[in-house]
């Protein structure tokens, strides 16, 4: 899963730096590469594959704990609004 967002960071900088040879925007390239990979992100969160931890150095992970999975998933809902509210 880890490979995974690598290998989308990587394509999302190359067509960032190609962005005359392809005729794009860079902000095409970027908005959908980041959209991706947050949804990467997302999927591996809820299967369990993959941790996040927000500015405050907490951790999340669906399977921390049956009990606590709605703490877990409100964790990373609100990592996510942070971010994107910081997309421009």
């Amino acid at each position: 899963m880890i490979t995974l967002l690598i290998v989308l960071f990587i394509i999302g900088y190359i067509s960032i730096t190609l962005e005359h040879s392809i005729h794009l925007d860079k902000a095409v390239p970027a908005l959908l590469i980041a959209t991706l990979m947050w949804a990467v992100l997302a999927f591996g969160f809820n299967q369990g594959w993959l941790s996040v931890i927000n500015h405050h150095g907490d951790v999340f992970n669906v399977l921390k704990s049956t009990s606590e999975i709605s703490r877990e998933q409100e964790g990373f809902k609100n990592i996510l609004i942070h971010h994107f509210s910081n997309t421009k």
